[in-house]
């Protein structure tokens, strides 16, 4: 909705449909803030924990509800990390 893209925020849809511990049908989600008009930041787990339950980062939604039908999404197109820079936390 407006006042979520006003401010920035924004939801990350993941597809969990290929995890074999997740309850079957329901997405994960996770949280964004929109930097540039094509960038959005958002924490490493959000990456992370998708990748070990065979999770995929699928969208980025642009609504406080982001299971609404009528929610403006956009899908992922690159998922880059600080691992790709050489960068670790450990």
């Amino acid at each position: 909705d407006a006042e979520a893209a006003a401010s920035g925020s924004v939801g990350l849809y993941i597809d969990l449909s290929n995890c074999n511990v997740c309850r079957k049908g329901l997405p994960a989600t996770c949280s964004g803030t929109l930097i540039a008009p094509n960038l959005v930041l958002s924490a490493r787990h959000c990456l992370d924990t998708p990748a070990v339950l065979n999770g995929t980062l699928e969208r980025v939604v642009f609504a406080a509800d982001m299971f609404s039908d009528s929610a403006v999404s956009r899908p992922v197109e690159k998922v880059l990390s600080t691992r790709d820079y050489g960068i670790s936390s450990e």
